[in-house]
């Protein structure tokens, strides 16, 4: 008795003396409403993770439309500029060339 709660006591004694209690069918068989409260939690927190996933998405789309636009612009201003380096470096060697062309004649003159 010193190790077991009265609570365990008593019904220790009770088993022993053969006074199991009767289960109460109408209790153990009635339906369980505690589940459907929890399913409507369930179905709100769902809606609201479907409506972030789709929030999610669109930006996602709207990010690769913008970025795809961007790099578009780079690569065009890329060659344009690639362009214009190009033909000022072909401008600068006509320049040498042609003050060059000028030393001589002005040496020769």
């Amino acid at each position: 008795r010193g190790m077991l709660g009265s609570t365990e006591v008593r019904y220790l004694q009770r088993v022993i003396n053969g006074e199991v209690p009767q289960p109460d069918w109408k209790k153990l068989n009635r339906k369980a409403t505690f589940k459907n409260k929890y399913e409507s939690r369930t179905g709100e927190i769902s809606k609201t993770l479907r409506g972030l996933n789709q929030t999610f998405s669109d930006n996602l789309d709207e990010a690769h439309k913008k970025e795809a636009a961007a790099q578009a612009t780079y690569d065009e201003l890329h060659t344009a500029k690639t362009d214009m380096l190009a033909k000022a470096e072909q401008a600068l060697v006509d320049l040498v060339e042609e003050n060059g062309a000028r030393g001589l004649s002005k040496q020769e003159a």
